[in-house]
C-alpha cells in the first residue's frame, strides 16, 4: 500500500504503521476482511464507507467483491473496485 498512491489516484487505507493514523484498528479490519469467513456483505461495507477504489492484495487472499485485476505480478494482485 506504499507505492500504488505514487502513480495512482489514490490514497492509502492503511499503509506504514507510523504513517498510518489508527494502524491497529485498521490493521484489525484488514485481517477481517481477507478472512475467508468473512461474509460478501461485510467485505463490500468497508469498502463502501472507506470509499475504497484500489485493492493490493497477495494472489492467496479471496478477491474483494466487485473487484476486477487491472495488475499482477509474482504473488500480488491490484484490483479495481466497480462502483
Amino acid at each position: 500500500g506504499n507505492l500504488l498512491p505514487i502513480y495512482a489516484d489514490a490514497r492509502v487505507f492503511i499503509g506504514h504503521p507510523i504513517e498510518t493514523i489508527n494502524f491497529k484498528e485498521k490493521s484489525a479490519v484488514v485481517d477481517h476482511f481477507f478472512n475467508p469467513a468473512a461474509t460478501e456483505t461485510d467485505r463490500q461495507a468497508l469498502l463502501d464507507r472507506w470509499k475504497i477504489t484500489l485493492v493490493v492484495a497477495p494472489t492467496d487472499r479471496p478477491a474483494p467483491p466487485n473487484g476486477q485485476i487491472v495488475f499482477q505480478h509474482g504473488p500480488l494482485n491490484i484490483y479495481i473496485i466497480a462502483p
